[in-house]
């Protein structure tokens, strides 16, 4: 992977982790989110909302963000799908990031909560990385 990319997939990273965590220590709880990054190099979101009522499935919603994102992010340059996941030894939040280029990469970072404070334990060190799936800009 050339440096430039792989320095705008992890820019991508930094930028929604935060945010991530915030949502997650704040409400206990997150719905999926998904953004782009134009050609300028600004950030987008992108709606996923399913239109089903006050109370969507994360499933239905991170469907809804896989079926818009060909189209709303089709002249950016990146697009991230972020999901709050269940693991066999937890809980993690997964960030996918595909690259204009032909780049993907899926990234899992394990969190727990303090047993006692409810506080959220997230340690980016012990992220599982994986290939992603291109979604917005196929292989051709």
């Amino acid at each position: 992977m050339p440096q430039a990319v792989q320095e705008q997939i992890d820019g991508v990273f930094g930028a929604v982790m935060p945010f991530a965590e915030r949502t997650l220590a704040q409400y206990g709880e997150m719905y999926p989110f998904g953004a782009y990054v134009d050609a300028a190099g600004d950030f987008h979101p992108i709606d996923g909302d399913p239109g089903v009522g006050d109370h969507p499935t994360s499933e239905q919603v991170l469907e809804k963000l896989y079926e818009v994102a060909p189209t709303v992010a089709a002249g950016g340059q990146i697009v991230t799908f972020v999901a709050d996941v269940s693991l066999e030894v937890g809980d993690g939040i997964r960030v996918e990031i595909e690259h204009r280029d032909g780049f993907a990469i899926g990234v899992v970072v394990p969190y727990t909560r303090d047993a006692d404070t409810g506080e959220l334990d997230i340690t980016v060190s012990e992220l599982y990385a994986f290939p992603g799936e291109r979604r917005v800009w196929p292989a051709g």
